[in-house]
């Protein structure tokens, strides 16, 4: 759209509706509209200087105390109009700032953060919005800015996978306490429970560097590799992983291999969405149990298989599970 001069001073003295105000200060952005804006300045400027030389041309002796008092206004509308216009546009084209634009012309961009949460006993895709997506295990959540596709940062607490949109401008990054995760475009899992000894990462596919804001430690991660961050020590290791049984979650298959007890039952409480409660045992036994159910299994034919190995009995009442060991 072409803008006149007119269309400034208009928009100057607050004559634009928003709309027409809003798309004009973008104009006035672009290369063409700040060419446009030094053609205005220059045409006022010259349009000045000839005012002026034709009030020097009137004679001085006939009308001296017109041409003093003349000459001095037309010197100050120069300067005020080319200040004024000059001021304005600076403001608008190099500095970004509104603070002296009419009321109805300011903008206020209010970051604020997001939270998404996959309570007990669901899971959730989340499309965000740069494109990328985040798969939510149960009792986890995200949080990030408003101003993400901007500043690609995100707060994990739980497990989630993440499908990364490449954006080599723009890394992302997964910050799950003292650990960041950063990538460009890749896909990989975290599992940062806070109850659980240790963060993983697993990388699916891409590349990704893990760092530990303790020490300084930096990392760099393949596909099929993992890293350990053990929270005792505050150290991270990198090792191999089976990334197909590191997703199992993500496909709805439950999965244990030498997990002690307790975290079971805590992995059971969130898939389910269900609560334990223990009778007549003042601690959890410590087995460590094994075993991979398919999706969709009923908890009482899990329950019935660890009741096996662990020897014990249980009672499902709603969403609530009593144990009681023999």
């Amino acid at each position: 759209m072409k803008y006149s001069q007119w269309d400034y001073i208009n928009f100057i003295q607050g004559k634009m509706d928003s709309e027409k105000a809003a798309s004009f200060k973008k104009w006035m952005a672009t290369e063409e509209g700040e060419h446009t804006f030094h053609k205005w300045v220059e045409e006022e400027w010259k349009k000045e200087c000839n005012d002026y030389e034709d009030l020097q041309a009137v004679d001085k002796k006939e009308s001296k105390f017109v041409y003093l008092n003349s000459s001095k206004r037309i010197e100050w509308r120069l300067w005020a109009a080319f200040i004024s216009i000059f001021l304005i546009a600076s403001l608008l084209l190099f500095n970004g700032r509104e603070g002296n634009l009419p009321e109805e012309y300011k903008t206020e961009i209010k970051i604020t953060e997001v939270l998404k949460y996959a309570p007990k006993g669901q899971k959730t895709r989340i499309k965000l919005p740069d494109g990328s997506y985040v798969y939510l295990n149960s009792e986890s959540s995200i949080t990030y800015l408003t101003d993400f596709s901007d500043n690609r940062t995100i707060f994990l607490k739980g497990e989630a996978f993440f499908e990364v949109k490449s954006d080599p401008l723009k890394p992302f990054t997964v910050i799950t306490g003292p650990i960041s995760t950063r990538a460009l475009g890749t896909s990989f899992n975290i599992n940062a429970y806070e109850e659980q000894l240790d963060i993983q990462v697993a990388l699916a596919t891409g590349k990704i560097k893990v760092s530990n804001e303790v020490n300084g430690q930096e990392l760099l991660v393949d596909p099929g590799e993992g890293i350990d961050f053990h929270r005792h020590t505050d150290m991270m290791s990198k090792e191999k992983v089976d990334i197909q049984k590191v997703l199992n979650w993500k496909n709805g298959i439950l999965q244990f291999e030498k997990v002690p007890f307790p975290q079971v039952i805590k992995t059971l409480e969130r898939w389910y969405g269900v609560d334990f409660e223990v009778k007549n045992q003042k601690e959890m036994p410590q087995y460590k149990c094994s075993g991979t159910f398919e999706p969709n299994e009923y908890l009482s034919n899990v329950l019935s298989v660890l009741a096996y190995s662990v020897d014990f009995s249980y009672t499902l009442q709603g969403k609530k599970v009593i144990l009681e060991f023999k």
